[in-house]
């Protein structure tokens, strides 16, 4: 295909997402841009703003009208950012459209090279991993903005990538398990919690998903001790086919 219509076409295709599901869009852009474009620090603001809408929005801190505000004025953001899309901010790895729509234009850049340092991980490693993991970590909002303020301040050296990283890897089957009990109790909620008889379901599912929401990178162990009251509810909710 030729590169500017690629271009043309994937840009269609990402405003159309930003109007359908923004967040899904969202999700789906950032494997797309290429670590050294500089889009890539406006993204990680429009993605951070969506998450605290988002966590805002489950505690009941602010209203819907609100909320709906917010979330225009992110999609405005997210059309004008992929309005500035250009083939050097996409990532080679990304697709084989995009890798031969590079190749066809001469004298494209390299990416820079990012050196490797001593310490176990690196920052460009660090995004990959974020990147890999990001559907299971986008569901715990603290320790997702954790890695992704490190990634917005790219600072090389910057010591908080092992601690982060040191914390996270170890428990990524835990909140896989946590996640997969979680993810369609939260699917049901609002018909649960509609339903006189089913409120200390929703009490009981509210304490669980705040731990969940109000998780810091240190404190992914507190989810170990939660785990079991989760099990457990997903087990009588399944019983009582609510799920």
């Amino acid at each position: 295909m030729d590169p500017l219509a690629y271009l043309q076409s994937l840009q269609t295709e990402l405003k159309m997402g930003v109007a359908e599901d923004l967040e899904k869009t969202l999700e789906k852009l950032f494997p797309l841009l290429s670590r050294s474009s500089p889009l890539i620090n406006e993204f990680l603001q429009l993605e951070g703003t969506f998450n605290q809408v988002e966590a805002e929005t489950r505690k009941g801190i602010i209203e819907f009208n609100f909320r709906l505000l917010q979330l225009n004025r992110i999609r405005a953001g997210a059309i004008e950012l992929i309005d500035k899309l250009q083939l050097a901010d996409l990532n080679p790895a990304t697709n084989p459209e995009v890798t031969a729509a590079l190749e066809n234009i001469p004298n494209t850049p390299a990416s820079p090279i990012i050196p490797q340092r001593t310490a176990s991980i690196s920052l460009s490693d660090f995004e990959l991993f974020i990147a890999q993991h990001q559907s299971i970590l986008y569901s715990y909002p603290r320790i997702y903005r954790s890695a992704r303020s490190i990634l917005v301040r790219n600072d090389k050296n910057n010591p908080d990538i092992q601690v982060v990283y040191q914390a996270i890897l170890p428990q990524l089957p835990m909140l896989e398990q946590y996640e997969r009990l979680l993810a369609p109790i939260r699917e049901k909620i609002n018909k649960i919690r509609l339903q006189r008889e089913n409120q200390p379901f929703w009490i009981r599912y509210k304490q669980l998903h705040e731990v969940a929401t109000e998780l810091e990178v240190d404190t992914i162990l507190d989810l170990e001790q939660a785990l079991p009251n989760l099990a457990t509810l997903h087990r009588e909710l399944q019983a009582k086919h609510l799920l």
